[in-house]
Order: structure tokens, then sequence, then C-alpha cells
């Protein structure tokens, strides 16, 4: 920053002169943006930057001491709210990646329901042309995820007689579903 700014002018913005604001501004403007134009990685951004720095340097300019060189304080200031703009830019990058990826798996998870769904009404189409030991068999393993031996208390049969339906069942369903394949059966 090379312009000077007197030290009355100064005197007048801590009273919150807006002349002396405009004095300011007109001085340091070009220092200012040049600044924010080589430091801002977006140069979309770079209006916007200088807009806060401005804000800042109005909200904040009773905490000037006036010991110390005006541009090096303005300077300060100019670098701080690059930096926070910066990182400010880099946590909204952050969370639309987040968003971004929360909606992909809202996605996913709605086309895996979908795809669930529809390999349910399928298989309990197929189930439609089987019989009912078999079915029952069928339901009590994959939908409850009960154990063969579950099963076969439950329905108050042998171990071997559920492992028998439990096969005959899974090869009655792989004939419905290669005939359900070719277009042989119509599911709904």
């Amino acid at each position: 920053m090379k312009t000077m700014i007197s030290t009355e002018v100064i005197q007048r913005l801590k009273k919150q002169d807006i002349r002396a604001f405009d004095e300011l501004y007109s001085a340091t403007i070009k220092d200012v943006y040049h600044t924010v134009y080589i430091l801002a990685s977006n140069k979309q951004e770079v209006d916007d930057i200088v807009s806060e720095i401005y804000y800042q340097v109005w909200k904040s300019i009773h905490n000037y001491n006036e010991s110390l060189p005006f541009p090096h304080w303005l300077n300060g200031l100019v670098f701080r709210q690059v930096k926070n703009w910066k990182r400010k830019a880099w946590k909204r990058m952050q969370l639309f990646r987040k968003k971004m990826i929360l909606e992909t798996e809202q996605f996913d998870s709605i086309d895996d329901d979908l795809l669930k769904d529809e390999n349910k009404q399928l298989l309990l189409s197929l189930l439609e042309n089987m019989s009912y030991k078999l079915k029952e068999v069928l339901v009590l393993y994959y939908f409850y995820e009960y154990s063969q031996k579950d099963i076969a208390s439950v329905l108050d049969i042998p171990i071997g007689t559920v492992k028998s339906r439990h096969h005959l069942a899974l090869k009655h369903l792989r004939k419905l579903y290669n005939d359900f394949d070719k277009g042989g059966i119509s599911v709904c």
C-alpha cells in the first residue's frame, strides 16, 4: 500500500464521518483491489472481497493504533479478509460436496429400494406359482431370515424336510424365473 492517509482523515473516520470514508476509499481502492486480485483464486469474487474489506475498515477503524503506519494496518486487514474468504469458500465447497454425496447416496438408496421392491414383487409373483409347502419355507428363510433349524421348529417338521423343501423350492424358482425371463410367465 503506497498511499498515505492523513491522521485528520483517520480521526474523522473514527468518528464515523462518511466523507472521511469516501476519501480513504478513493485513496486506497486501486491498491486494495490490485492486492485482492493477485491473492484471490476466484477472480469473480474479487469485488465481493473488496466490499467486505471496506466494510471491515468501517467497522473496525476504532481498533487502529495510530502509532503504526496506516498502510500496514490496512494491508493486514486485506490479507486477513482474503484468507477468511478463502476459508469460507473452502467450507462452502466442502458443504456442497457433502450435499452432493448425500443426494447421490439418497438417489442410490431410492434406486436400491426400488430394485429391492421390484425383486420382491418378482419373487412374490413367482411364489404364486409354487405349492404352499415350498412357499412357507422360502418365506421364513428369505423374508424372515430364519435358520433352517428355526424353520423346522416353527413348522414342526424335521430339519431334513426343511432342507429338501428349500432345495426343491429353489429349483422350482430357477425354472419359473427362466420361464419368466424368456417371456413365458407374466408378473402381476
